[in-house]
C-alpha cells in the first residue's frame, strides 16, 4: 500500500505543476486583457473630455455614449469571465484538498481494519495531513491572488 501511494504522489506532481503553468498563462492573458480594455475605456473618456464642445457641437454626444458603453461592457465581461475563472479553480484546489483528506481517511480504515496502525496513530496522521494542509491551501490561495499582477 505505502509503494502505490508513493507512485500515486509521484504522479500526481507533475500533472498538478502543468495545471499550474497552464491557469498561470490563462490568468495572465486574462489580466493584460482586461488592463487593456480599461486603458481603452480611460482614453475613450479623456478624449470625451477634451473634446466635449466640439462632440457636443456636432451632435456626436449620442454616438461617444454608445462606444464607451460597448467598451465598459467589453470590459465588464473579461472581468466577470476572470472572476468565475477563479471562482472555478479556487474550488478545485479546495475540492482536491479535501480529496486528499478523505483518500488519508480512507487509507487509516483500511490500514486500521487490516490492523497494521492503531486508532490513535490515524488520528496524529489525520491531524498531520490536516496541519500540512491548512497552509499549503492558504500558499494556493495567495498564489491565485497574486497571479495576476505578475504580467510582462
Amino acid at each position: 500500500m505505502n509503494q502505490l501511494w508513493h507512485g500515486h504522489c509521484l504522479l500526481i506532481m507533475p500533472v498538478f505543476l502543468l495545471f499550474s503553468k497552464v491557469y498561470m498563462r490563462k490568468m495572465r492573458r486574462l489580466t493584460k486583457d482586461i488592463r487593456i480594455t480599461d486603458s481603452h475605456v480611460q482614453s475613450l473618456l479623456q478624449e470625451s473630455l477634451q473634446h466635449h464642445v466640439l462632440i457636443r457641437s456636432m451632435e456626436r454626444s449620442h454616438t461617444m455614449s454608445d462606444k464607451l458603453k460597448m467598451v465598459q461592457q467589453t470590459l465588464y465581461r473579461q472581468v466577470m469571465h476572470r472572476t468565475r475563472f477563479t471562482l472555478f479553480s479556487r474550488s478545485m484546489v479546495s475540492i482536491g484538498f479535501s480529496v486528499g483528506y478523505l483518500v488519508a481517511f480512507l487509507w487509516g480504515v483500511v490500514s486500521l481494519r487490516d490492523g497494521a496502525i492503531s486508532f490513535g496513530m490515524m488520528t496524529a496522521f489525520l491531524q498531520l495531513v490536516s496541519q500540512i494542509q491548512r497552509p499549503m491551501v492558504d500558499l494556493s490561495r495567495q498564489i491565485l491572488r497574486y497571479s495576476c499582477f505578475d504580467i510582462h
